[in-house]
């Protein structure tokens, strides 16, 4: 993820000015990485796209 300041100011770490930062998460294994994003994924509400009906059999 790229985060910035909302007053567009850098980040100054150790004296060095950072415009954005960019931040990653890291999990212990796949299985924990995928059981957290299926949490996450669940808690937003849809907003976007459709949801299509299941269809029986084919014509």
């Amino acid at each position: 993820a790229r985060i910035q300041r909302v007053d567009q100011r850098p980040v100054v770490i150790d004296g060095m000015p950072f415009p954005t930062l960019d931040i990653g998460f890291a999990w212990s294994d796949p299985d924990a990485a995928i059981a957290d994003a299926k949490k996450t994924i669940d808690r937003f509400p849809q907003r976007y796209g459709i949801t299509m009906p299941a269809t029986g059999a084919s014509a």
